[in-house]
């Protein structure tokens, strides 16, 4: 029993050692949530973008393995899919992208696959599709995202 226990506070929370996650998240729905450094700063940066978007009308949606967090914190965000892998190599749910994103002429698009980490070695196919469809690369500060603006007098 005891070297169960030890196993368990020694052991890894995704990536990390559990006794690395000493950050706490200053929000109300994650205040009991322990993290890396890392990752409680890209989730605050994620924040003030969403913030920052949402005071300019524009409607954002998150997609990918690691997007979970993002619809729980940010409930409209989701595509409405409900399987909880969300491949970025695979465009199988690309219908339900298209169908959400097709009419909005202020839209962004959050690509989770990894956070904070980048994945650059996953063949983002969903990313190429949606810059196809009029979509350009944004990133701000730590955070990028898709973004498409029809407003020609959008700052």
């Amino acid at each position: 029993m005891p070297i169960s226990v030890v196993e368990k506070i020694y052991g890894t929370y995704e990536d990390k050692n559990i006794l690395d996650l000493n950050m706490s998240l200053k929000t109300n729905k994650l205040n009991l949530v322990r993290t890396t450094e890392t990752r409680a700063v890209y989730l605050r940066d994620v924040d003030v973008v969403v913030r920052e978007l949402k005071e300019d009308g524009v409607e954002m949606f998150f997609y990918g393995d690691k997007s979970h967090i993002f619809h729980y914190l940010y409930p409209a965000t989701s595509f409405g899919i409900k399987a909880f892998n969300q491949p970025m190599e695979d465009l199988i749910f690309l219908p339900c992208i298209e169908d959400k994103v097709i009419d909005k002429t202020k839209v962004a698009v959050f690509l989770m696959n990894s956070y904070p980490e980048s994945t650059e070695s996953i063949e983002n196919v969903v990313e190429k599709e949606l810059i196809k469809k009029g979509f350009k690369k944004s990133q701000k500060g730590s955070v990028e995202f898709l973004l498409k603006i029809e407003d020609q007098n959008f700052k």
